[in-house]
């Protein structure tokens, strides 16, 4: 599956029908009949999902001239014709996407005493506006989703830029709040799910080790690894920089191969993400390659390591976890790193944040975005 940038203009100005109903854009493609209405008329009075049901059930909203049911999905062009009243409110309420630039930051517009925790200092920024899709530079220390602790996030920060409009981007996938980097976001329904598909549709599933969910079988050596590499351009490729604590061995890429799963953590009284080289029941297979950029030694955290880390299969914390369970935790992860008190306490007040970067996502169709890491001094990149 392959992200399209073409865009048809359809040639409806002289359709009669487009008086009496709303024009399904290519942004809202996709959406089931009973959302889109919910959506296009969320501000009208009195305009509750059980009025939408009626009025469908009723055949007072139609698609393409004829009936249809609550949850049929839409595509752009279709015609959905609702009643007068409701087309004279849209005509009187319009909506349009608010201005899109390169650099455009969104800033926070919550109030921080609805959270603990304070709203990020620094604003996501957008580096590259393409027709399907935008890209964020996501800054340390900003959520990509809302949490029980928090308010401010990336996905809140979009929902306020794009309230009114009819389709609000989204973040196709995670990124640790600590870390910073590049996040993908789809600008209609159609590239948002295959945005969706191709980040969640891991090696693994491609290359057949998987059915129906079930591991069929382990990989254990490379030669089992080949089918990976060989569909490793039909998939959005991810790849991180990283510091590490600790000489990381100068070799060619090494494959870390691990068995993630969620256990209780006695010591912090949380679940915490655990590796294991075993398989259990509750473990996934997680799979990356990791190749040492260079090693220098810090005068007050002795030997660091720079390492470049691409994503076989997308596991919650799984570079952070990978990289604790071999003893060379990344710098800045008191939650995973075992480290000295004094290294932690020189770490807090060197850097901010895990020094973990999304730097780089290459999609399938050939493009290829990319932000170097804000780190500085010693570390920068």
């Amino acid at each position: 599956m392959v992200l399209t940038t073409e865009y048809k203009t359809e040639m409806i100005q002289d359709n009669p029908e487009i008086k009496k109903g709303i024009l399904v854009t290519k942004s809202e493609t996709g959406r089931k009949l009973i959302n889109f209405l919910s959506l296009r008329l969320e501000k009208m009075p009195d305009c509750t999902m059980s009025v939408l049901q009626k009025w469908i059930r009723s055949g007072q909203v139609r698609v393409n001239g004829g009936r249809s049911t609550p949850y049929i999905p839409l595509k752009q062009g279709d015609i959905v014709r609702i009643p007068p009243f409701a087309i004279s409110y849209l005509n009187n309420n319009a909506s349009s996407e608010p201005e899109l630039f390169v650099g455009l930051e969104l800033p926070f517009q919550g109030k921080t005493q609805e959270s603990n925790i304070a709203a990020c200092s620094e604003n996501p920024k957008l580096l590259f506006l393409e027709p399907e899709l935008l890209v964020f530079f996501k800054p340390a220390g900003l959520a990509v989703q809302p949490g029980s602790n928090t308010h401010d996030s990336l996905s809140e920060r979009l929902k306020k830029y794009f309230q009114d409009t009819y389709f609000v981007p989204a973040p196709a996938h995670r990124l640790d709040k600590f870390a910073s980097g590049l996040v993908l976001c789809g600008r209609n329904q159609e590239a948002q799910q295959q945005l969706s598909n191709l980040l969640n549709t891991e090696n693994i599933k491609l290359a057949g080790v998987l059915k129906n969910g079930e591991l069929e079988q382990y990989v254990t050596n490379q030669k089992e690894l080949m089918p990976y590499f060989e569909l490793l351009p039909k998939i959005v490729q991810r790849t991180y920089l990283v510091w590490v604590q600790g000489r990381f061995p100068l070799a060619q890429e090494t494959l870390l191969q691990d068995y993630l799963y969620l256990d209780y953590d006695a010591k912090s009284q949380k679940e915490l993400v655990k590796a294991s080289c075993v398989n259990n029941a509750k473990a996934k297979l997680a799979l990356s390659l990791a190749k040492c950029l260079c090693v220098k030694q810090h005068p007050k955290l002795g030997f660091c390591s720079l390492l470049e880390v691409q994503l076989l299969s997308g596991r919650k914390h799984q570079i952070r976890v990978q990289m604790a369970s071999r003893s060379f935790p990344v710098l800045g992860d008191f939650k995973y790193g075992n480290f000295p008190v004094v290294s932690v306490d020189i770490q807090k007040k060197l850097f901010k944040g895990l020094l973990l970067h999304a730097q780089k996502v290459a999609l399938p169709d050939g493009r290829i975005f990319s932000a170097s890491p804000p780190w500085k001094d010693f570390f920068a990149v």
